[in-house]
């Protein structure tokens, strides 16, 4: 029961109960401060809320292939002597409504109404309820929504569809036994917008249930992510100060638990309809076709990490560089043809990946065995270069990446 708004979208799942308006006692009634229905991303009152406790929440997250069921039940305490009253409200993101919507209060179905959306396409479920004075009230939240909305598939530093490149560059017959599954469904649970209730959250527990012939195989790569929150009180920390918890999982369910913490993060999940293994070899069927296509081989190159087969990935890695020396080109007339062109940008994020630009995960452990290559294809580029427009967004873009290879290449050639 996060205590402002969290955003629900079509492909996410997430829970929010957000007192918008309080009253001191049963018979004086404050106004709404803030309006709710803003749409605004942080309505929250302190003044508000600052006098209920949330002690403990737990969520229940089913997913299946078609749609996510969401169950919450928040126990909120009271801190005051007296009964307050607010005005609670659970807001709907306009990709998608809350089907079978319902909420109740120690055990009781309340009346929820709707309003229309507001001005950021975010509608509301709202009721009433009053919170006894100096004891703590269960609530409980229940719905359904469908995941209809596919997104982007990425993997690792790849910020780029997956499934896009996938269906570019196979085959029909090799495509034949995926037919509908290739594709990609985000499961979102807001936590941080949750922070405005007294003090931090008690207890959370968050548990996760896959169904529908999904397991935890069917997640993107690198997923589940540790959830992590900031200890009371304080505003920011360092990352290894941070109240952390890893994922407890099995092939059907994950766990997450924290006590005493202020949520600053969210939980996010991405559910493919091909397990990772399915991914793999599809794309290493391709690969075995098409050994020099960067993009297949940047994307192969992560799951064979994954799977704990770095060398693999190196010497793959390796071996397509040493094919493009000769040919990569950014600029000029070789960018005629326009899938040699992609190709090479393709080559050029290879290479920068192997030079550890993007991080230490795809980085060369033999960077001196490499470096000839890679100064290669740096000063073919520089060459390049001279053929664009001095002021082009080409070469703002290129260019320092460029000159920033040639220093490693120096810092790395054999003395």
């Amino acid at each position: 029961m996060p205590r402002t708004p969290m955003i629900c979208r079509t492909v996410s799942a997430c829970l929010a109960l957000l007192a918008v308006a309080w009253f001191a006692s049963q018979t004086a009634r404050a106004d709404i401060a803030p309006d709710p229905l803003s749409g605004g991303e942080s309505l929250g009152s302190r003044s508000g809320s600052a006098t209920v406790a949330m002690a403990e929440e737990t969520v229940q997250l089913t997913i299946g292939r078609e749609e996510c069921r969401t169950r919450a039940v928040f126990q909120m305490k009271n801190l005051t002597d007296e009964p307050v009253t607010m005005s609670v409200g659970f807001p709907v993101f306009h990709t998608t409504d809350l089907l079978d919507f319902r909420a109740s209060v120690e055990g009781k179905p309340v009346e929820v109404t709707g309003h229309p959306k507001t001005r950021r396409g975010r509608g509301w479920k709202l009721w009433e309820m009053t919170f006894p004075a100096s004891k703590t009230t269960e609530v409980e939240v229940s719905y359904r929504h469908e995941l209809k909305q596919q997104s982007s598939w990425s993997a690792g530093a790849l910020y780029e569809d997956l499934a896009r490149h996938v269906r570019e560059s196979a085959s029909p017959e090799e495509l034949t036994s995926l037919q509908g599954r290739f594709v990609k469904h985000d499961v979102h649970y807001i936590l941080r917008t949750g922070r405005d209730w007294a003090g931090p959250i008690g207890r959370c527990r968050i548990e996760v249930e896959f169904v529908d012939g999904l397991n935890l195989a069917n997640l993107a790569l690198g997923l589940p992510f540790p959830i992590s929150g900031l200890p009371p009180t304080k505003p920011s920390v360092e990352e290894n100060e941070r109240i952390s918890a890893d994922p407890k999982t099995t092939e059907k369910s994950i766990v997450w638990e924290l006590r005493d913490f202020e949520p600053d993060r969210d939980v996010y999940l991405a559910v493919t309809h091909v397990t990772r293994k399915e991914t793999r070899d599809l794309l290493e069927t391709i690969h075995k076709r098409d050994p020099n296509n960067p993009v297949i081989a940047r994307f192969l190159g992560e799951y064979r990490l994954a799977a704990g087969d770095s060398d693999a990935r190196h010497e793959m890695n390796e071996k397509i560089l040493r094919y493009w020396q000769d040919r990569i080109a950014i600029w000029g007339p070789e960018s005629e043809d326009l899938q040699k062109l992609r190709q090479s940008r393709d080559v050029f994020s290879l290479m920068r990946g192997v030079t550890g630009a993007y991080g230490k995960g795809i980085a060369s452990p033999n960077p001196q065995q490499v470096e000839p290559v890679i100064r290669q294809i740096a000063l073919r580029l520089q060459e390049q270069m001279k053929l664009a427009e001095p002021d082009s967004r080409t070469v703002t873009l290129y260019r320092p990446q460029i000159e920033a290879t040639l220093k490693w290449c120096d810092q790395h050639a054999k003395k």
